[in-house]
Order: C-alpha cells, then sequence, then structure tokens
C-alpha cells in the first residue's frame, strides 16, 4: 500500500475457483469510475490496516489494474487506486429528487406525496424548503428513515442533504443479485430467469414466468405472492413465459432497475415484436415499479394476488388481498380486475405502454403506500466537498 495526498494505492491477489476470481474481476472493474460519481465507503477497523496510510471515509476508485496469467485462472493480481472525498471521514451528501404525481392515479388522486429514505444513521437532513415528516423503518440491513411531506404538500425538484458515516452507506440499500451473486455496477451474465433484488423491506425474485414478492418481517422473508405480466384475450389470459434478456438500466444503493425482454411470439403466434418490462425498486420503498412496453395493440396486464373488492379504495389507486398485505397500486382508473383461474387479472385494452406497483403495505397502511407510489420520482445521489 502506498500514499500520496489523498489518493491511496492498495495491491493485493485474488484467489478461487476461475468463476469466483472472474466474477470478482469484474466487479471491481465495475467500480472504476473515470466520472468521479460513483463513490464506495472504505471502514478502517481496529487491526494492522489501521497502522497504514488509509482512513475510513468516502472514496472514488480511479484506477483498477488486473493482471493474470494464461491458464492459471484461479488466481489474479489487482492493484486499485482510491482518491478520498474531501470532508474528512463524512462528506456532504446530496440527492436530487425529481418527480410528479404519476399519470396513471386517477383524478380522486390529487395530490402525489413525494418521499425521500436515507439510513437512520443519517445526521443533519435538511431539504431547504420545509421540515419533512420522518418514519423510521427496520430493514433487514439496518434502520432506514423514511422522509415524507404532509398530504397536499410535496418537495419535488429539491436537493436534501445530510452527512453519513461510511458504514452506514449500505443500510437498507438497493441491492441486485443474479445467478446468487451480487452485482455491482451494470454487467452482469445474461440470466433473465434468476435475478434477485431487495431493498431489506421487499424482495422480488425473478423465475421462469412470475415474479415472487416477499417482505421482511423483523426476523425473516415471509410471504410468496406471484405476480404474472400477460395478454388478456376472450375472458382469458395467456401469461408470458420466461424473459429472453436481462439488461441492468441502473444499480446503486439508492434504486436498481433492470429490464427483461419478452419474446411475445411465445403467446401471440406469429408476432415479431418484444414485450419490455422494467423492475425497479427504490430505498425505502415497500412497492415494487414495474412498467411495461411494446408496440403490440393487445390487451396487456398483471395476474395479481389480490381480489377485485378486498381492501380497495378508488381514491387511492389500489387493490388489496383479504389479508390488508399484498397490495397492487396504479391500476383502478385504467385497469379492470376480472377472475381468471383463482387470480385476479388488471387488464389494460389497446395500450402500448403501462405502470403498475407490485408490493406490500407494510406498516405504512393502504392509504399512505398508494400515495407514497402516486409518487412518480427519482433521485441521483451525489457527494459534495462544501
Amino acid at each position: 500500500m502506498t500514499a500520496r495526498a489523498d489518493q491511496t494505492d492498495v495491491s493485493g491477489k485474488l484467489a478461487g475457483t476461475p468463476d469466483e476470481v472472474v466474477h470478482a474481476l469484474q466487479q471491481l472493474r465495475a467500480l472504476e469510475d473515470p466520472a468521479g460519481e460513483t463513490v464506495v465507503p472504505v471502514v478502517v477497523t481496529p487491526c494492522a490496516l489501521a497502522h497504514l496510510p488509509i482512513v475510513s471515509g468516502f472514496y472514488r476508485v480511479t484506477q483498477v489494474d488486473l493482471s493474470m496469467v494464461a491458464l492459471k485462472y484461479d488466481r489474479a493480481e489487482v492493484g486499485i487506486s482510491l482518491k478520498r472525498v474531501q470532508g474528512y471521514t463524512a462528506p456532504l451528501l446530496e440527492a436530487v429528487v425529481i418527480g410528479g404525481q404519476r399519470a396513471t392515479s386517477p383524478a380522486e388522486q390529487v395530490v402525489a406525496r413525494a418521499w425521500h429514505a436515507v439510513p437512520a444513521a443519517a445526521a443533519g437532513y435538511e431539504t431547504g424548503t420545509q421540515t419533512p415528516v420522518a418514519y423510521t423503518l427496520q430493514s433487514e440491513t439496518g434502520p432506514i428513515s423514511l422522509f415524507t411531506t404532509p398530504s397536499g404538500t410535496h418537495f419535488f425538484d429539491s436537493r436534501p442533504q445530510w452527512f453519513l458515516p461510511p458504514d452506514a452507506w449500505y443500510a437498507g440499500a438497493a441491492t441486485l443479485r443474479v445467478g446468487g451473486r451480487t452485482v455491482v455496477g451494470r454487467q452482469v451474465r445474461n440470466l433473465p430467469g434468476d435475478w434477485q433484488i431487495d431493498n431489506g423491506l421487499i424482495r422480488a425474485t425473478g423465475g421462469p414466468g412470475a415474479v415472487t414478492l416477499q417482505r421482511w418481517d423483523g426476523a425473516s422473508w415471509v410471504g410468496a405472492a406471484q405476480w404474472h405480466i400477460a395478454r388478456g384475450r376472450g375472458g382469458g389470459v395467456d401469461p408470458l413465459t420466461a424473459p429472453h434478456t436481462l439488461t441492468v438500466i441502473r444499480n446503486d444503493p439508492a434504486c436498481v432497475t433492470i429490464r427483461c425482454a419478452y419474446d411475445a411470439a411465445a403467446i401471440i403466434s406469429g408476432s415479431r415484436f418484444v414485450v419490455h418490462v422494467d423492475y425497479s425498486l427504490r430505498r425505502g420503498s415497500t412497492v415494487m415499479d414495474v412498467r411495461l412496453a411494446t408496440r403490440g395493440a393487445y390487451q396487456w396486464g398483471f395476474l395479481a394476488p389480490v381480489a377485485s373488492g378486498a381492501g380497495s379504495t378508488l381514491a387511492y389507486d389500489s387493490r388489496m388481498d383479504a389479508s390488508l398485505q399484498t397490495i397492487a397500486c396504479g391500476v383502478s382508473a385504467l385497469a379492470q380486475f376480472d377472475r381468471v383461474g383463482g387470480s385476479y387479472f388488471a387488464s389494460l385494452v389497446g395500450v402500448q405502454a403501462a405502470a403498475f406497483g407490485w408490493g406490500f403495505a407494510h406498516a405504512h397502511g393502504q392509504q399512505l403506500t398508494a400515495e407514497f407510489y402516486a409518487a412518480d420520482q427519482e433521485e441521483r445521489v451525489l457527494v459534495v466537498a462544501r
């Protein structure tokens, strides 16, 4: 290890099975960001490393050097250059929150409730507009604080700022796993039937023909609600089978978004178009955002484990199952629920793009959960030195 000013160079060796080594090298390469926007936390615990010229803090990976010997794929030499973000161990973090009311929310839901979630260890949270209301949620990976505003007001297009210790960076973080491995960055193997995204509150697992949702109850993952994208036809439905392509759109602690591509020819004979479905999960959300886009003007929708009338409230744009836990959001304005084979099919006729929410009411209750979903928003987290 060598150090100069705020630059630290670390070198070492990787060893394991060829598959493990290659995966580790791909993840290290994904950390390199010439634009300097990606940061990684470094936490120095009491050990021999504490005597070396590196301190706990947030760092940017400026360079990754990899070296392997032909036919010896179970080992590799690695060199990483780290540049510490100014601001001692806790520089100022800033999120740009943008968005507005979701287009699929009905007229009765006139105001969306914007929200923003950060690890509960954050200090000095400031929106610059008004004092938000805070909720504490217990995720599998640590407590998080969800900030929102009273009903009827919002802080869209704001820039919340806060401080955070490096060891809390991944508390409640959105995480992507493909083929059983945690993924850093957007480079993944094409395993569209073997992915999982979670944020410590809910977990979505992709399979050959369905997405399985579970929620964290404070001790374990419970529930196994299955959701299917499908095409409606004459009182019946044709669920899409396994997707053929997996693309990572975004993958960072604030949000994970993946895109699965389904071949419509599997259910519509002679068709020549694809159905794109984006699955997105933000830190702090108990509802996964699902967006469908295709050029086929058919009746598209999803099979849901919720009843047409149980727990439904049109004004809040949602449907729930009999246990008042599993929730479907963003469907009542445009979709109709029809009983099909023991499930309920929410359909959109003659449209080529749709947005749904699949998830759990969790501790929020139906109304508040639906209000959060109605806020169609995203954020970009930056590390600033002020």
